[in-house]
């Protein structure tokens, strides 16, 4: 695939902007070698961080959401930034798009 030159340029000058969708963590691992947590698992660990037992189950949405009203979304962020530097990307398999 050939980058378009307006593109390359607007990279280099530092003005664009990466989306990625979810699955583009699939395959990091921290340096010890654990993988990356999927949302179910980020789910419960704001939960358990967060609102307790009783939101263990329920869809990341709703836990970060939930979490962000009992603190701050500044707090929340904060959580998660910490032990995500560690992580390392994955492969990015071919023809992804």
């Amino acid at each position: 695939m050939e980058i378009p030159i307006s593109l390359k340029d607007s990279i280099q000058g530092g003005e664009a902007v990466l989306f990625l969708g979810s699955g583009a963590s699939i395959g990091s691992k921290s340096k010890s070698g654990e993988q990356m947590p999927d949302g179910a698992t980020l789910a419960k660990i704001l939960a358990e961080k967060f609102l307790g037992l009783n939101y263990i189950n329920h869809p990341l949405a709703i836990v970060a959401e939930l979490a962000i009203s009992e603190t701050n979304l500044f707090a929340v962020q904060d959580y998660i930034r910490e032990p995500m530097i560690a992580w390392w990307p994955g492969k990015i398999k071919e023809g992804s798009t």
